[in-house]
């Protein structure tokens, strides 16, 4: 009913508030019931977030949950909400549940994760060039342009010397990626270097 659903809302409200203040207490316990399968999309979608913000990892396990959902809209805002975990280790927990993740949602966690590079997100993004889906691969190519650094420079260098999109992803990543190592790496990889691998290398280090 409208009163039922206004009450609803009233909660997810009133726990996004005590949260704010930090009060978090119970709320998780009401948020949590809000989860469940026929409720509004959206009622669903604030009360996952503002559990998130209550309790950290500790929902962990309802994102996750979130993230292998049969409604699209919810599966993605799952991938949004892993962003807003600060401890690094979500980027381990996020690995160990890519390969059974639909290949947007993929995309949209390594997308946010991007943000928030560090050496777990490195690991995950790197991982992730090896994916079966292409679209997931394109987007850990991409991500690493922001998110990368010296360690990732091999990758891309064997990733950038093919000929298609994932190709060319690689070769604006290696302009990209941050820091004055990757430009130190490129460059003493020039004396041997083939002549097609130098043309990437000065390309890359033209543009940095």
């Amino acid at each position: 009913s409208a009163v039922e659903l206004d009450r609803q809302w009233a909660q997810v409200t009133a726990a996004g508030r005590l949260v704010a203040d930090g009060r978090a207490g119970a709320t998780g316990r009401v948020l949590r019931s809000l989860l469940a399968d026929g409720r509004p999309v959206a009622l669903r979608l604030a009360a996952l977030r503002t559990l998130a913000a209550a309790e950290g990892m500790g929902a962990w396990n309802a994102v996750a949950a979130m993230l292998r959902d049969a409604n699209p809209q919810m599966r993605l805002t799952a991938a949004a909400t892993v962003g807003d975990f600060k401890d690094p280790a979500v980027a381990a927990r996020v690995g160990g549940l890519m390969s059974s993740l639909q290949a947007d949602v993929q995309a949209a966690v390594i997308n946010v994760l991007a943000s928030h590079p560090t050496p777990e997100v490195r690991a995950l993004l790197e991982s992730a060039t090896a994916s079966v889906d292409e679209s997931v691969r394109l987007s850990s190519v991409k991500a690493l342009g922001t998110a990368g650094d010296v360690s990732n420079v091999a990758t891309m260098l064997r990733l950038a010397a093919t000929r298609d999109d994932l190709g060319d992803a690689a070769r604006a990543s290696l302009a990209r990626l941050p820091g004055e190592a990757v430009s130190e790496k490129l460059a003493a990889l020039l004396a041997g270097a083939d002549e097609g691998m130098r043309i990437i290398l000065l390309t890359a280090l033209g543009e940095r």
